[in-house]
């Protein structure tokens, strides 16, 4: 018996022009990866996740040629976007394992509290991977589960 099996992720693509004088970040996100832009402490812009519905985010797929179904979207669903940048922004790009556990404003203060963008990175990820694994820890995602009715707890 052959198994067809196929692949999906989200994604997340940023250029960013360190030119002094066109400091610029190009993005195109699609599905529930996504970046934020925190400049001084403030969040200056943070993607929206491209969903079909609730938890159904937009997909790019390897689909095999049994199940030819139409499953995944195109890349040009993308949504691209284009921010003015500051030489002393950060800008963060992650996937749902971040966003859906922490928010921004926890995000932002590891960031500002953090001894290097290095130690931060790694606090974020470690400080993430701890509240997915917390069934009483209100979340993100768990917000927007509730707001569309669904009842979810932990990350």
């Amino acid at each position: 018996m052959v198994t067809a099996q196929f692949s999906s992720a989200s994604l997340v693509r940023a250029y960013v022009c360190a030119d002094p004088e066109r400091m610029r970040i190009t993005a195109a996100n699609l599905g529930d990866s996504g970046f934020a832009i925190i400049r001084k402490g403030d969040i200056i812009y943070k993607s929206r996740d491209l969903q079909h519905t609730f938890n159904t985010p937009f997909q790019l797929s390897i689909v095999p040629k049994p199940l030819s179904a139409n499953i995944g979207d195109h890349p040009s669903a993308a949504r691209l976007s284009w921010h003015q940048c500051e030489p002393e922004d950060t800008i963060i790009l992650a996937t749902d394992g971040l966003w859906d556990n922490m928010s921004l404003e926890s995000i932002v203060d590891v960031i500002e509290t953090s001894l290097s963008i290095e130690d931060a990175g790694r606090s974020l990820v470690d400080m993430a991977k701890q509240i997915s694994l917390d069934n009483m820890k209100v979340t993100p995602f768990g917000l927007a589960a509730r707001a569309v009715g669904r009842l979810h707890y932990g990350g």
